[in-house]
């Protein structure tokens, strides 16, 4: 019986983690369109004239993807990953005090890091803010 019940868990715990790998195929989206790099001014077109000129509001505009970027492409699958990491950790543990510890201290340090990162966000709105600037900047609806 305990063979089956550990076959089970494996069975559970590869179906939570690989499911939303094999999901994220049904949700692809199209490319986005050639023009949107990372910087948002300075472009030209076919005669050669620049068509948007470099000023604050490109800068908070390039400001707005790298956070947007570092947010939802690094942070989010790191900690999501990290979250499954540690918690297979207390799954599989057995009962030993050392492997517990060790996923305590996986969920104690993701959760630092994304404080840290909210943080930052929220430091940058504030200065973005506090500066003046009312565009749509940092409103996590632009993706």
């Amino acid at each position: 019986m305990n063979k089956l019940n550990k076959f089970l868990g494996f069975v559970v715990v590869g179906y939570i983690l690989f499911s939303p790998m094999f999901s994220m195929f049904l949700f692809a989206q199209s490319p986005p369109p050639a023009d949107t790099g990372l910087v948002v001014c300075g472009t030209r077109d076919d005669s050669g004239n620049i068509t948007k000129k470099c000023g604050f509001d490109s800068f908070i505009e390039t400001i707005n993807k790298i956070m947007f970027f570092a947010i939802y492409n690094i942070m989010l699958p790191i900690s999501a990953l990290s979250f499954a990491y540690a918690g297979g950790l207390i799954l599989f543990s057995g009962g030993e005090t050392a492997k517990i510890q060790k996923a305590k201290g996986i969920f104690t340090s993701v959760l630092w890091g994304v404080g840290w990162m909210i943080g930052a966000w929220l430091a940058i709105y504030s200065v973005v803010n506090i500066l003046g600037y009312e565009g749509d900047i940092f409103k996590f609806n632009s993706f």
